[in-house]
């Protein structure tokens, strides 16, 4: 009889403060704060409308009002920072080139005139959208951690 009351006071405890807390799971956990709410991200600065990557894609998505930019970073071989979804410019341009194999200044003249500029290029343009990076080559996400510690 002693054990069997126990284990009903157990089970009883047990679903009454499951019951408490899934009405008021703010009794354990404070509710986050969203630094921004996202309803709309250009993918390569809406793509489908534009050149992909272009700052007329990005300028085209911001006056459309998108809710954040995204944008893929790729090495060149001096290693400078370019915008660029595929490793190869062929897709893009029409040139098949590795952007690893090419160095900057050769990279700004094969994009012929399409405004790839750097990513800080799309930050300083547009300082008050939120920008998704996504970082294609893996040295250079060690090459900034190591230069940032």
């Amino acid at each position: 009889m002693c054990a069997a009351v126990y284990v009903l006071s157990t089970v009883t405890g047990y679903v009454l403060t499951s019951a408490l807390l899934l009405k008021c799971p703010n009794l354990l956990h404070r509710r986050k704060r969203e630094t921004f709410l996202s309803r709309h991200i250009s993918h390569r600065g809406g793509a489908g409308e534009n050149l992909e990557n272009t700052m007329a894609a990005f300028k085209h998505a911001v006056d459309l009002g998108t809710d954040m930019l995204e944008l893929d970073c790729h090495l060149t071989k001096d290693e400078q920072v370019v915008v660029s979804h595929d490793a190869n410019l062929r897709r893009a341009t029409g040139i098949n080139a590795q952007i690893s194999d090419m160095a900057y200044a050769v990279f700004l003249r094969e994009e012929r005139g399409q405004a790839y500029p750097s990513p800080q290029g799309r930050f300083d343009a547009f300082p008050n959208t939120p920008v998704l990076v996504d970082i294609k080559v893996s040295r250079l996400v060690v090459k900034y951690l190591t230069e940032s510690i």
